[in-house]
């Protein structure tokens, strides 16, 4: 998905597309990733406008994925509907460190490109895995609410219910009635 700056004429250009799952299967981040895996097509609607070397981004990015709650262990699916907007500058504008001083977050709030050229497939790829939580949950679901304590019904009883270290079972007991005390007062 390399846009040319030459083909995006005055007035701006839309870019619409729609890619296999194996075409965000097969980007960097979504194969080093075990978390999501694609599901469904990869909508792609962009506007994408000039003004001399600046290029704006701006549009949407849908497509449905995979993954496995890291609450309950459920297999889920998610669908995507992200609004993407992004600054493209030339890249011998982009901030270098200079000195032993360090870059500054502001020093990246645009992305930049080489050779007149912008590569769209790995801005799209990076947006979404930036836009994906690191642990995902269920919604709403009965069965991720049930397991809120950590219980699951597919665990063994000695797993949902650890014994005290005895070690420690005095220092409990200890504890619990100094706050017995604490309460009657």
């Amino acid at each position: 998905m390399i846009v040319r700056l030459v083909e995006i004429p005055k007035q701006g250009r839309r870019y619409r597309e729609t890619f296999t799952p194996g075409w965000l299967g097969g980007r960097v981040g979504f194969m080093e990733s075990d978390l999501y895996r694609p599901l469904g097509p990869v909508d792609v609607d962009l506007n994408l406008t000039k003004h001399q070397k600046r290029v704006e981004v701006k549009g949407r990015v849908r497509t449905r994925l995979a993954c496995v709650c890291s609450h309950c262990g459920a297999d889920r699916e998610l669908d995507v509907d992200l609004a993407v907007e992004e600054l493209f500058l030339p890249a011998e504008l982009a901030p270098r460190e200079r000195g032993g001083v360090d870059l500054a977050p502001s020093d990246f709030r645009q992305s930049y490109y080489e050779d007149d050229e912008i590569d769209l497939g790995w801005y799209i790829a990076e947006s979404l895995i930036l836009a994906l939580p690191d642990y995902p949950r269920c919604e709403n679901s009965p069965e991720c609410e049930a397991a809120e304590g950590g219980y699951r019904e597919d665990w063994g009883e000695e797993e949902a219910k650890p014994e005290v270290n005895p070690a420690w079972r005095a220092g409990l007991e200890s504890a619990k009635e100094i706050l017995d005390r604490n309460d009657e007062n």
